[in-house]
């Protein structure tokens, strides 16, 4: 991108965030900062494979490599967002979500991106990079894997939905057994308000025959044009032999289109999300210009409705209160009881273990001691971890998910309220924007135990007989177990109770503030807009120049 066009977007960027300071639209800022975010990183552009999962997207990144590099099966694989580009080295990097990163093999990828070997993300992967040589003929694209939506997996579904405010060119699979869905629809129908580049990828056609391959296609074109009047370019393949001619169509489409000159793309598709937020932005600036032009009687009219919902707010904040508060005691419970469960099964498994190391120790007490607590660390700290990684990690994504869900029909509720308002003091229609909320992940447990010994056996260890005693401190290191492993688990259980609490909290004052400056937004514009007619005015007409360039 020229200087010239990054200042021309930074300039409109600008001209949007004003309007929205000036008039309070406090609800669009989150999105006018996450596009100023996207536009520093336009040296590249980046290519996402969205869709249900086994859609085929991870076996049409492989065909583009030229060889199966990334995870394919007969089941949801795919877990978390992974990046495959070129580098002159093949090679993989995994980044976590508490910030580190490190190396892996090619082969080694599958550990961190399925299900099979990272079920429910318990190894807490951000993403993870893949540089092929293969990719030469795609210096400057980066093409990202995504899990699936709809997948039996809640968090794979989560997962994608986050990610979808950063997604550039948008490549939506749909197989051919299933075409085209109302969940399909409404994701195509959400990701027209992120990128202006979306491609239909018809998947698996090797199982229809070309009659029907043509049939299919052109009910999915019917299909789009009717529930979002529009047309989107559409691409069959497959990467079966006998289809190459289709998946050369498909990548030689990549190659000209996005390959040449990326930053030229990602310039688009920066610009678009630049017109949306301009039209969201205008849409409040044209209720507000009907506020300024309606009779008294009507702006009196919606200043009560305003009223009443503004006094429903202690009703609405209870209603969160109430709904987080069970949200996070139904999780304590099934924490307690997830974890509890694990009891037994690691009791005998570490007794097994400890009966069979007791044998090798020598020693005095001392010595014997401090095997004994070396053993529990590192035995008991290995299982508590892969217990906490496995089950804590799977509570906390369906538990947060459940509440996301639950917050944002709290939310939409007082939209569609405040929308019907409008729509009778005012005679227009008015949705407001999107609640979107970035779900925080819980940090996991720092897995530990605590003290081992309740006493200090101080200096006269070495003076205890072992031949005489082996047998009762034995006894007495076996008996630990048991109340270790009680201990320990109470204490992972309550690490995660801390933090998806948090995380709840977090989303549900989230959602209080959005109703709450959706209210004040309005408010607001009731009371000033009659003295502001000229500027809102003015507003649209800037905003009319970002819309159209």
């Amino acid at each position: 991108m020229t200087v010239d066009q990054s200042q021309i977007q930074k300039k409109y960027l600008n001209q949007i965030r004003q309007v929205c300071e000036k008039f309070r639209f406090d609800s669009l800022m989150p999105k006018i900062t996450a596009i100023s975010e996207a536009s520093q990183e336009i040296d590249y552009v980046s290519i996402a494979l969205l869709g249900g999962f086994k859609a085929g997207k991870s076996s049409f990144i492989n065909s583009i490599i030229g060889r199966d590099v990334l995870p394919v099966g007969v089941v949801p694989l795919t877990s978390v967002i992974t990046y495959a580009k070129y580098g002159p080295v093949e090679g993989a990097e995994v980044r976590f979500l508490d910030g580190r990163a490190q190396s892996c093999s090619l082969g080694e990828i599958a550990d961190f991106t399925t299900e099979e070997r990272n079920p429910q993300n318990v190894k807490r992967v951000a993403r993870v990079n893949v540089e092929l040589p293969g990719l030469s003929d795609y210096p400057k694209i980066h093409f990202v894997d995504t899990p699936g939506f709809g997948s039996a997996h809640q968090h794979n579904t989560l997962t994608a939905t986050d990610w979808l405010p950063k997604v550039g060119v948008a490549f939506f699979a749909v197989t051919s057994a299933h075409p085209l869905s109302d969940r399909d629809i409404a994701l195509i129908t959400e990701l027209e308000k992120h990128t202006s580049e979306i491609v239909i990828l018809l998947t698996k056609v090797d199982l229809i025959s070309q009659k029907e391959r043509g049939e299919v296609a052109d009910f999915i074109y019917k299909q789009l044009k009717q529930h979002l009047n529009k047309e989107f370019r559409l691409f069959s393949f497959s990467n079966r032999p006998g289809f190459e001619v289709l998946r050369e169509e498909v990548l030689g489409f990549i190659r000209r289109s996005f390959a040449v000159d990326p930053s030229q793309k990602s310039q688009e598709i920066i610009n678009h999300k630049i017109r949306i937020a301009a039209s969201e932005c205008r849409e409040y600036l044209r209720v507000a210009l009907l506020m300024a032009k309606a009779e008294q009687a009507s702006r009196q009219k919606l200043q009560g409705l305003i009223a009443q919902e503004k006094q429903s707010l202690p009703v609405i904040r209870h209603e969160i209160l109430l709904m987080t508060q069970d949200m996070k005691t139904r999780f304590q419970e099934k924490a307690l009881d997830t974890f509890l469960a694990c009891s037994a099964g690691l009791r005998k498994e570490l007794m097994e273990d400890l009966e069979e190391q007791i044998r090798h120790w020598k020693g005095n007490l001392a010595e014997t001691a401090e095997a004994f607590r070396n053993w529990t660390k590192v035995k008991l700290i290995k299982r508590l971890k892969a217990i906490s990684d496995e089950k804590g990690s799977e509570l906390a994504e369906t538990y947060l998910h459940d509440g996301l869900t639950s917050l944002s029909r709290v939310v939409l509720a007082f939209q569609t309220r405040l929308g019907a308002a409008i729509e009778v003091a005012l005679h227009t229609k008015f949705t407001g924007v999107a609640f979107n909320v970035q779900v925080e992940q819980p940090q996991k447990p720092n897995v530990d135990i605590g003290q081992v010994f309740m006493f200090s056996w101080g200096i006269i260890l070495h003076l205890i007989p072992m031949r005489i005693f082996r047998p009762m401190v034995n006894r007495h290191f076996l008996s630990r177990v048991f109340w270790e492993v009680e201990k320990n688990l109470y204490r992972v259980k309550a690490q995660w109770v801390d933090a998806v609490s948090a995380s709840i909290d977090k989303m549900a004052k989230e959602a209080g503030e959005f109703i709450n400056n959706e209210i004040l937004t309005i408010e607001n514009m009731l009371i000033k807009a009659p003295d502001q007619e000229k500027q809102i005015a003015e507003a649209i007409l800037e905003l009319d120049a970002v819309t159209e360039h």
